[in-house]
C-alpha cells in the first residue's frame, strides 16, 4: 500500500511538471507566431509600402517592444515613450495638423540646445573652471567623500545620450536656461548620484549633469550605493568615456 501511495505522488507529481512544461512551451509557441507575424508584416512589400510614415515607425516600435518585452530586459521605456510621441507627430502632420507655436517653440529650444552642446563639444572637458554663469563659483576641486558640490565638467556621463524632457515635463533647454539666469538655483537641483571606475567618476543621473554643464553652473553629488551602481549598470553605454553625450532628437 505505501508503495502504491508512493508511485501515486510521484506520478501526480510527474503529471503536473508535464502541464506546466505544455503551458510554457504553447506561450513560447504564441510568442514565436507573434513575433513572425511582425516580422512578415514588415518585410512583405506590398503591405509596408501601404503604410504611412506614422504606421511604419508604430509597427517598427510594436516590434521593438515585443522584442525588448520577450528577452526581459525591459530596458527601452524611454525610447518606445519617444517614438510613440514621434508616431503621432507623423500622424497629426499626415492628417494636415501643423504644430503650434507653443510646440514649435521646442523646436527652437532643441536647435539652440544642440549648437550649446556642439560648441562644448569642440572644446572637449576642459575649459574654464573658476566661475559659472549667475555668480555661481565652480569649484576648483570634487569634495572629500564625493559629497557637496562639484564642477560639472569634473564628472562624466554613463549613458551615450538622453531624452531633451525629464520627467516632469521640463524640456532640458529651458532647465539650462533657467540656471543661466538665475531663475533656478544650483540648489533647486536634486543631487547627482556619481560613482567611481578606472580612476574616473561617473553620474549616474547625466540629464542633471548635462543642464548644470551647459549653463556652467556647480552640480550637487552624492555617492550612488553599489546597488543602484548594479541595477542601472545598463546606462554604461558611453563610446566616448564619458566625454561626450548627446540629446535624442537634438543632435547625432
Amino acid at each position: 500500500m505505501e508503495s502504491k501511495l508512493s508511485t501515486d505522488a510521484q506520478l501526480d507529481a510527474e503529471l503536473k511538471q508535464l502541464l506546466n512544461d505544455r503551458e510554457q512551451f504553447a506561450s513560447s509557441f504564441a510568442k514565436v507566431g507573434e513575433g513572425a507575424a511582425m516580422v512578415g508584416s514588415l518585410i512583405e512589400p506590398d503591405v509596408w509600402d501601404l503604410m504611412s510614415p506614422a504606421a511604419r515607425l508604430a509597427k517598427l516600435a510594436d516590434l521593438l517592444k515585443f522584442a525588448d518585452k520577450a528577452s526581459g530586459a525591459g530596458k527601452l521605456a524611454d525610447e518606445f515613450a519617444d517614438i510613440k510621441v514621434l508616431t503621432q507627430k507623423l500622424a497629426d502632420l499626415e492628417n494636415g495638423r501643423l504644430p503650434s507655436q507653443t510646440e514649435l517653440a521646442k523646436y527652437h529650444d532643441q536647435t539652440a540646445l544642440a549648437k550649446a552642446i556642439q560648441d562644448a563639444n569642440k572644446r572637449g572637458l576642459g575649459g574654464p573652471k573658476a566661475t559659472g554663469t549667475a555668480g555661481s563659483k565652480l569649484p576648483s576641486s570634487l569634495p572629500d567623500n564625493l559629497t557637496g558640490y562639484a564642477n560639472p565638467k569634473d564628472i562624466r556621463f554613463t549613458q551615450d545620450s538622453v531624452s531633451n524632457t525629464f520627467k516632469d515635463g521640463k524640456t532640458l533647454q529651458a532647465t539650462i536656461d533657467g540656471l543661466k539666469t538665475g531663475k533656478i538655483s544650483p540648489d533647486d537641483l536634486p543631487p547627482i548620484r556619481v560613482f567611481e571606475k578606472d580612476g574616473v567618476i561617473y553620474s549616474l543621473d547625466n540629464r542633471r549633469l548635462l543642464a548644470a554643464s551647459q549653463a556652467g553652473v556647480p552640480i550637487k553629488i552624492v555617492p550612488a550605493t553599489p546597488a543602484e551602481v548594479a541595477k542601472e549598470g545598463w546606462k554604461m553605454t558611453t563610446p566616448n568615456n564619458g566625454s561626450i553625450i548627446c540629446v535624442r532628437g537634438v543632435c547625432k
